[in-house]
């Protein structure tokens, strides 16, 4: 019934030989020559310290903010809890106030 000489039969599972299916995508990309790049090499050493120190005190009233405001948000819809989240939301808003006089009391001392 099944003929194993082989050589008269193609293997059915038999893969065809060819370039890498990457090749086969798309086009060919070209090449482009464009200007370079500068590296930027920024160290804490080239910030002045005080501009260090107020950037990191609005960072963290920022986030202090944010975790507030999202948090009382949360309390309020998901636990109808709207004492405590109610406060968390006034948190938020006071620390946002806080971190906005923060900002514009550096950009006024700049001047």
């Amino acid at each position: 019934m099944l003929d194993d000489s082989g050589d008269d039969h193609e293997d059915p599972f038999e893969l065809e030989e060819g370039p890498p299916p990457e090749e086969e995508l798309g086009p060919d990309l070209p090449s482009v020559d464009g200007p370079d790049v500068p590296s930027v090499d920024a160290e804490y050493e080239d910030v002045p310290s005080d501009l260090l120190w107020w950037f990191w005190i609005l960072v963290i009233l920022a986030n202090a903010c944010v975790l507030a405001f999202s948090l009382g948000i949360m309390f309020v819809a998901f636990r109808g809890n709207w004492n405590f989240g109610g406060r968390l939301i006034l948190a938020g808003g006071l620390i946002a106030v806080l971190a906005w006089r923060v900002y514009t009391r550096y950009d006024q001392r700049e001047e």
